[in-house]
């Protein structure tokens, strides 16, 4: 069980990138017009059930959360709520092509949406200590944007190793995918 960032500034930027990124997205889909957040939803979620208590609330709805209260919720959920499996923040956009509409509901809903992993139950360490384990990388930063143009991470996500390991390359494997797509890069983890 483990983050999958080292500190809440870096989950903050993760989901900053995420939302930018999808808005961006979503504007080039409905260029004229208007866009809305739908906010920042945390989420848990199990494996075999899906949308499971604790939580399906806007996080920032109220006061701004902090690093303690999410490692607060982080240890109720590992106490408390067994099946719980990841805990994540998404959220997403509506278009209308005049304010009014979004009053009168005559908005498009859902016309982008983004998903930042935050916890889960099956991965031991945060990402930047898998990225060392598992490669001879020394941070998500360096696999990214210091290896040759040509070059793509290999991950065993779907060979006979154990399921923690498949969990943990296929989280690197598609955190690299979503930082190569933000940055227009055509690069993508090959996946074995």
């Amino acid at each position: 069980m483990a983050k999958v960032y080292e500190t809440f500034a870096a989950l903050n930027e993760e989901i900053k990138a995420a939302r930018s990124q999808s808005k961006s997205e979503a504007r080039a889909k409905c260029q004229k017009g208007f866009l809305r957040s739908r906010g920042v939803w945390l989420i848990t979620l199990s494996d075999k059930k899906g949308l499971v208590p604790p939580y399906n609330e806007n996080y920032y709805s109220g006061k701004s959360p902090t690093g303690s209260d999410f490692d607060q919720l982080i240890q109720l959920v590992e106490k408390e709520y067994p099946e719980v499996d990841t805990i994540s923040f998404t959220g997403g956009w509506d278009f209308a092509e005049n304010l009014c509409e979004f009053s009168d509901g005559g908005y498009d809903p859902w016309v982008g949406e983004w998903t930042v992993l935050a916890w889960s139950r099956h991965i031991r360490y945060p990402l930047e200590q898998l990225i060392r384990l598992h490669s001879a990388f020394d941070s998500m930063d360096e696999l990214v944007e210091e290896t040759d143009p040509n070059y793509r991470p290999s991950l065993a996500t779907n060979s006979g190793r154990d399921f923690t390991e498949r969990a943990e390359l296929t989280l690197i494997a598609d955190i690299y995918d979503a930082r190569q797509k933000s940055r227009n890069d055509e690069r993508r983890a090959y996946r074995y």
